[in-house]
């Protein structure tokens, strides 16, 4: 009978050794390039390989079709994507990744769309992007002043409406936040993929602005499959969410939906704690960063 229970106590505390691994944070070191965070993972044991984060994108993984070929990774099915604006889908293959190794963390079955991603201008090193719904049971963090991303089980606090915002997901997962343009209360994205500019205004609302200078074009932006023309102007209007109030901003336009996109000029000032069990997020500017630090190392 004693061998029994010190059987069952052994089971037991190996079963405790597992739940608080489960809840330990996961974290990996990430470089910033045109404001987008980037990490090294490994696929299936090989690598290190070179991929983005993206809080824009709703599925698991985006993996270059070159690479999924040197991995001896076949097409298992065909899905059709496309741009915010609905008219410029197209089909791509679908694969599933055995392994997807992050910090020390190991997802199996991966759900991959595979796309020619090295040959476009600028990703040559670049392997693909992690998305949204790869970290679906976790709370993430995307460190910008830190220059870390974290996920782990850890649930934000309830939205105070200052730092803390309630969110509502979107295109699989995106965060979709309460935002306003003077009085004109409109929904934005939080979006670390958008770098043309601080905040990207759908077109329909610019006849409605009050323009600073003239609008200029600076240059072209590329979706999944076409191209448009960006054009920035500086606005009498100010732009807040949650406590945060950025005054005669400038903006790009347009955005390809009906939301305000909060690109990534805007967020890499700051700390931002994705909640998507809770659908909460946290915004933490550079100098709340700083003396929230400086509190956890005084209290050490």
């Amino acid at each position: 009978m004693m061998k029994r229970s010190r059987f069952y106590s052994y089971c037991l505390f190996a079963i405790l050794i597992i739940a608080c691994r489960s809840l330990q944070a996961t974290e990996v070191p990430i470089r910033i390039i045109q404001g987008m965070p980037y990490m090294e993972i490994t696929l299936n044991g090989k690598g290190p390989y070179l991929f983005g984060f993206d809080t824009g994108f709703g599925g698991e993984m985006e993996l270059d079709s070159a690479l999924a070929v040197s991995l001896g990774i076949q097409p298992t099915g065909k899905m059709e994507v496309g741009d915010a604006s609905g008219r410029n889908n197209r089909m791509l293959d679908l694969a599933l990744l055995d392994q997807l190794q992050v910090g020390d963390y190991v997802f199996q079955n991966t759900t991959v769309i595979l796309r020619n991603r090295r040959a476009l201008p600028g990703m040559e090193k670049v392997s693909g992007i992690l998305g949204m719904a790869l970290f679906s049971a976790y709370t993430i963090t995307i460190d910008y002043p830190g220059l870390v991303f974290r996920f782990e089980d850890a649930p934000l606090p309830p939205a105070d409406n200052l730092t803390i915002l309630d969110y509502t997901p979107v295109g699989g997962g995106v965060p979709q936040i309460d935002l306003k343009v003077g009085d004109i209360a409109l929904k934005a994205v939080v979006d670390v993929r958008s770098m043309s500019g601080t905040f990207k205004m759908p077109e329909q609302v610019i006849p409605q602005l009050h323009f600073v200078s003239d609008p200029v074009v600076i240059g072209r932006g590329r979706t999944i499959s076409n191209e448009i023309i960006i054009h920035q102007v500086q606005i009498q209007e100010s732009i807040q969410f949650g406590k945060y109030k950025y005054e005669q901003p400038t903006v790009t336009y347009p955005a390809l939906n009906e939301d305000v996109i909060i690109g990534a000029s805007t967020l890499q000032s700051f700390r931002i704690i994705i909640d998507q069990e809770n659908q909460r997020i946290q915004l933490l500017k550079l100098a709340e960063n700083a003396s929230i630090l400086s509190g956890m190392n005084s209290a050490g």
